[in-house]
Order: structure tokens, then sequence, then C-alpha cells
């Protein structure tokens, strides 16, 4: 769970960020919560690792009639983390063009839709919005199994596998449909051993559906979250500090590993999209 403390700073910072980039972007907060898992110390290293992409191409996103761009982030309470990194790169000043609604919620996934269903609630969001980007943040919470009829699917079973590849297909669907583009951001490296052997199941699904759909971009996270040797890290040189990127649970982002990866993302915005987004922060990470 998160520590009272956390829940307390994002309150606050979630305000801050509505202050700040109010012309830009548009924030839907929710509480966010996942079980909580032990501190993993790591070491970091001093050659530079910029997170990347894997593409498909001829992917632009165009924008609307008045020439704006609107960029919908969706996820679970890592989500919101990424959210409040977007808040702070993405200000009127540096990207007037650019909109960004975050609407993550805690404690939801593919996998317990008896929970919360994001295809239902993504299908709602597209329509209400009209994005022309959309930033996924899933994976978190999903290992666990999926109740397919009256079968119960046991995590990464073939029977698993193939519901969650479903759902994950449902999803760029629902975004196609709506002729949205779509970042699927990689389940995040953890610091528990076993925890982020569930995350690598996740992406081994997740990974070539994304990269083989037409409006579909994964956005690889162990280049940012990981030392050279794929070891999960806390801390990473940033701007020529070490500095802590991880929350001590081993699970959340903390505020300045939110803009890390809310930075790396709006290179491939524009990179890939063609989105006009600048960061107003801008961040060399080792």
């Amino acid at each position: 769970m998160f520590t009272i403390g956390k829940r307390l700073r994002s309150l606050g910072l979630v305000l801050t960020i509505g202050a700040v980039a109010i012309v830009s972007s548009s924030f839907v907060p929710f509480p966010g919560q996942v079980g909580a898992g032990p501190t993993d110390p790591t070491t970091t290293s001093s050659t530079i690792a910029p997170t990347t992409t894997t593409t498909v191409p001829s992917k632009v996103a165009h924008a609307d009639l008045h020439g704006r761009f609107t960029v919908l982030e969706i996820g679970d309470s890592l989500g919101i983390d990424l959210g409040w990194g977007l808040g702070v790169e993405v200000t009127p000043t540096k990207s007037p063009k650019v909109t960004v609604i975050q609407a993550a919620k805690g404690s939801t996934g593919l996998s317990n839709d008896w929970y919360f269903s994001w295809p239902a609630n993504f299908s709602t969001l597209l329509h209400r919005t009209a994005p022309q980007v959309a930033i996924v943040l899933l994976g978190t919470n999903d290992e666990q199994s999926i109740r397919v009829g009256t079968t119960i699917c046991a995590f990464n079973t073939s029977c698993w596998r193939a519901a969650y590849s479903g759902r994950v297909r449902q999803m760029l669907n629902l975004a196609r449909l709506t002729h949205t583009q779509v970042i699927w951001v990689a389940a995040l490296p953890m610091g528990a051993p076993a925890f982020n052997q569930a995350m690598v199941a996740i992406n081994a699904v997740t990974r070539p559906i994304v990269t083989s759909s037409s409006n579909g971009t994964f956005f690889e996270t162990s280049p940012l979250f990981t030392s050279v040797h794929g070891v999960y890290r806390s801390a990473a040189i940033v701007n020529r500090q070490l500095q802590a990127i991880r929350e001590p649970d081993g699970i959340h982002i903390n505020l300045l590993g939110s803009d890390c990866l809310a930075f790396s993302i709006i290179k491939s915005l524009k990179t890939t999209f063609g989105v006009p987004i600048t960061p107003a922060l801008p961040l060399l990470v080792q």
C-alpha cells in the first residue's frame, strides 16, 4: 500500500501541477494502491541509459481542427505517478498546443475486471476526450488469475496468456476505432525478484501484440529503471547527481522518477507521433 506520507505528498503535488499547467493539462486524480514489496538496495551505472521505444513506422498523430493535440494518460497507481511527471513536463509555455488528460486509477489492471473494467472505461474516455494519443501504463496489479466464463485461469498459464492477450488487443482496437495512437508503457522493473519476474512475464505477452499493431508503440522502461546489467535500480545519476528515482517499497516511482519517465515518453510523442511537445525540464539520466 501507499504510505500515509506518500498519500499526503501526492495530494499536494496534484494541486501544484494543476496550478502550474492548468492551461495545458487537465487532471482526473484517483487514489492509487498496490501491494507493497520490500526495499531492494541497488547499484547504479555511470553509463547513459536513455529510455527507448520499439516502434512500428508511419504512426503519425494528426492534430484536431484547431491544430491542437490531446494526450490521454491511463493506468494503475504507477500511471498516477507518471501523470504527475507529465504535469510537470507539459506546460502551456513550452507546449501550448498540447493538452494532457490524466485518468489513471489505483488498484486497477486488465486482470481484475471484476473491480474495474479498463476496456469499458477506456472506451468512454476515448469518446469523451477525443485524444490523438493515449498513454497506457498497466500491469502492476495483473499478477492474478483471470476469470473466463466459468474458468479461472491462473497467472501466466496458457489460459491466462490467451485471455490477457485478448484484453490488450481489445484496448488497442478501441483506440483504433477513434483513430487514436497508443504508447503502451512496459510494466516497470520491480525490487522484489518474484514480483519483477511477473512483470517480465506480462511484458512478454503485451510487447508482441502492441508492436505488431497498426496503432501501437511499446515503450520499454528497463533502460531507465535497471542498471546496464539489467538489475533493478532505485537510484540513477540525474543531471550529474546520484538521486533516488523509486520509492522505498520497490514498486512505485518517486517524484523525480516520474519526471524522468515522463521526459522520456515526451521524446517518443515528438519523434514517433509528431506531437509538437517540448519538456519543460530537460533531464540527463545516467
